[in-house]
């Protein structure tokens, strides 16, 4: 801290009026600061007095530069004077006292804007209602002038920091607040060798290319669907590329089903994002293929087969209800002298015809067809001419008890 002291004497050596100023710099350890003299309205550098905490100063009031030590209030003290014509004391009452304060605060920031550090400095002027005070913006080490603000019991100011001259005004603290700022190269911290703060890892992520290639037939029905994937795993801030796949004829159609917005062209074109910590991203490409239509071929294996005609029975069965004659023995008796007339209609002539049409047109093919008139020569067996003529018996017999039966029916 600076402490001004202005004392104002008269020419016979009397202490007239004494004003005192402060400028306070707040900081941290190792942090620089400049005090020098500060001559004003007449007064002249006297002395350097009261040092504390062992600060840096020149005792001629130049300007130096000290530092700033942790756990210290440092402070030097400069005193000024002033002879002026003694006057006559006014018969006037003593004016009422106030003061005016000009608050000094220079921010530092980095080039992303983050504040990096704050000093304030304060200068009070004490005095009478109507004592004159001049407040002016301070702009030192690289600090340049922003605004002013929080006036308080109505200043007077310049609010572009111009040199101005107010008026103290008895029973009131009056204040001005300049602001400055400063713009400074980013700095890594340097790392505490004994207790290193560990950086948290990155968060893990993922991005993921879905493919599906559609197959459809000249008709637009899907024939056939494949789907594969390519998934790419690391951790936020990585880069991964993704961009269309067309292959085998597929050409591509769309973008579809973005998850945890990804980065990619919905064209298809080459694209680089980067992955998201704690998020799966995706993005899903379509293509599509078109084939003919092919007909279904037959099974020439297992063809259907057609139901086969089963052959129906000869309506052999319908002589069953014939046995209503046989509890009848009576008539049984007479047809049986009559096997006589049976030789009569064997056609023993009959026979002769059949091979004869038969065996003529038979020699004209090739000997594969030979063996077809072999078995019509059966019939000059004599085997088969019995069994002929039994057929012929058993045939007249049923036709004579039908006959019997038919006029017994009559009778009744």
């Amino acid at each position: 801290k600076e402490i001004h002291i202005y004392v104002t004497k008269d020419e016979d050596g009397n202490i007239v009026k004494t004003e005192q100023s402060e400028n306070k710099v707040n900081g941290h350890d190792g942090d620089e600061y400049t005090t020098e003299k500060n001559e004003k309205d007449g007064f002249k550098f006297v002395k350097t007095q009261d040092p504390k905490d062992n600060p840096t100063y020149s005792t001629d009031g130049k300007s130096t530069t000290g530092k700033i030590v942790g756990n210290k209030d440092q402070s030097i003290t400069y005193v000024y004077e002033k002879v002026v014509k003694k006057e006559q004391p006014a018969p006037a009452p003593e004016p009422k006292k106030g003061s005016f304060q000009e608050i000094h605060i220079y921010v530092t920031k980095d080039e992303d804007g983050n504040v990096v550090n704050t000093i304030q400095s304060e200068n009070k002027v004490d005095g009478r209602d109507g004592d004159e005070y001049t407040t002016e913006k301070n702009e030192k080490d690289g600090f340049k002038f922003v605004k002013t603000q929080d006036p308080k019991d109505n200043p007077t100011y310049s609010t572009e920091g111009k040199s101005t001259t107010g008026k103290i005004v008895g029973n009131k603290d009056q204040s001005i607040t300049y602001v400055y700022e400063k713009i400074v190269k980013k700095e890594k911290p340097t790392p505490c060798p004994v207790c290193p703060t560990p950086k948290p890892e990155p968060k893990s992520g993922s991005f993921k290319e879905i493919h599906i290639y559609v197959t459809k037939d000249e008709d637009g029905k899907v024939v056939k669907t494949e789907q594969n994937e390519n998934k790419v795993d690391g951790r936020d801030g990585d880069e991964y590329t993704t961009e269309k796949n067309e292959k085998d004829g597929f050409k591509f159609v769309k973008t579809q089903d973005p998850k945890d917005n990804p980065t990619y062209s919905t064209e298809g074109k080459s694209t680089t994002g980067k992955i998201v910590g704690n998020k799966d991203q995706s993005i899903t490409y379509v293509y599509e293929k078109v084939v003919k239509k092919e007909k279904p071929t037959p099974c020439p294996v297992c063809p259907t087969p057609k139901p086969e005609p089963k052959p129906q029975p000869e309506p052999k069965p319908e002589p069953k209800p014939e046995p209503k004659p046989q509890p009848e023995p009576k008539p049984e008796p007479k047809p049986q002298p009559e096997p006589k007339p049976e030789p009569k209609p064997q056609p023993q002539p009959e026979p002769k015809p059949e091979p004869q049409p038969q065996p003529k047109p038979e020699p004209q093919p090739k000997p594969k067809p030979e063996p077809k008139p072999e078995p019509k020569k059966l019939p000059q067996s004599g085997s088969s001419e019995e069994g002929y003529a039994l057929g012929m018996a058993m045939l007249g017999l049923s036709g004579l008890m039908t006959i019997v039966d038919i006029k017994r029916k009559n009778e009744k």
